[in-house]
Order: C-alpha cells, then sequence, then structure tokens
C-alpha cells in the first residue's frame, strides 16, 4: 500500500512539474510576443494604447502642413505594423479622393510622396493597414508676395513704392 502511495505521490508531481513546465513556456513565449510588438508598435503614454501616427514634410524631411502648388508632400507614418501594406487615402478639397499603398519598413514606418497639381484648399489624409488607423490634414494655398523692387533705393520692400524710391 506504502508503494501505491509513492507512486501515485510520483505521478502527480510529474503531472505538476509538466503543467509547471507548460505554464512558463507559455508566459515566455507570451511575452516574447509582447514584447516584439512593443518595439515595432510603442505604446502611447498618454492612453496606454498603441497608436499609429501620420504627418507630414517638405522634401528636407521638415514638419510642414501648408504647401504651395506644385510642391511635393511627404506623408510619414509610424507605429502601423513592420512589413507589411498601408493604404493611403487622401481627400481633396473637391471631395475626390487620391489613393495608394505602401509597405511600411522594419519598425512600421513609411514615407509616402503626394504631388500637388493647385487644387487649392485642405487635403485630408487618411492611413490604414485594416488594423491602425491615423489622420491628419495639409493645405494647399497660394503664397502671394506683396514684395517690390525700389530701384533708386536698389532693394526689395514690402511697402507702397513712392515717388521717393522709385521711377
Amino acid at each position: 500500500m506504502k508503494n501505491i502511495i509513492k507512486r501515485k505521490i510520483n505521478i502527480k508531481k510529474k503531472q505538476v512539474k509538466t503543467f509547471l513546465t507548460l505554464i512558463v513556456t507559455f508566459v515566455f513565449i507570451v511575452g516574447n510576443a509582447l514584447s516584439i510588438l512593443y518595439l515595432t508598435n510603442p505604446v502611447s503614454a498618454k492612453t496606454g494604447i498603441i497608436s499609429a501616427t501620420i504627418w507630414t514634410t517638405d522634401e528636407n524631411g521638415n514638419p510642414k502642413t501648408d504647401f504651395t502648388p506644385g510642391e511635393i508632400v511627404y506623408i510619414h507614418g509610424l507605429n502601423f505594423f513592420k512589413n507589411k501594406n498601408v493604404r493611403i487615402e487622401i481627400t481633396r478639397p473637391d471631395n475626390s479622393i487620391d489613393s495608394g499603398s505602401i509597405i511600411t519598413e522594419f519598425l512600421g514606418d513609411f514615407i509616402y510622396p503626394y504631388d500637388l497639381n493647385g487644387i487649392l484648399g485642405t487635403y485630408n489624409v487618411l492611413a490604414s493597414n485594416g488594423f491602425y488607423s491615423a489622420t491628419t490634414t495639409f493645405t494647399d494655398a497660394v503664397h502671394i508676395d506683396f514684395k517690390q523692387y525700389a530701384n533708386l533705393d536698389d532693394l526689395w520692400i514690402n511697402s507702397i513704392l513712392q515717388s521717393s524710391n522709385s521711377h
């Protein structure tokens, strides 16, 4: 009888050990998956939720939201899944929609160039990979330069030409 009890205890110890090994393995796998997800999609400090972000820049990478006709707008994205397709939809001021897609880089980032063609107004941009979405806006506006050349002073001025500074 003593041997039967010892054998049952040994079997239970093996089952517990196997069960604990499975739990540790599961925690290790889930922990690694979460750390990879965190590295490729950082969590927002404000909400605690992973969030994708998009913004616009000029050709030098300087943040910019107001462009002139004919300029190229560079739409940047961050915190999307790595090496995955992101669909870009740009709603123009006349409510027509331009769309395209781009594959993200290793860290879930991308740069999508968009050529402006002179439709003045506000453009709405949506970037989505089916799980994360982000929006931004930018404008295409005419910038008027009222500088005038004062030929008597031999310089450009920002005021009205007078008889004292022009012919």
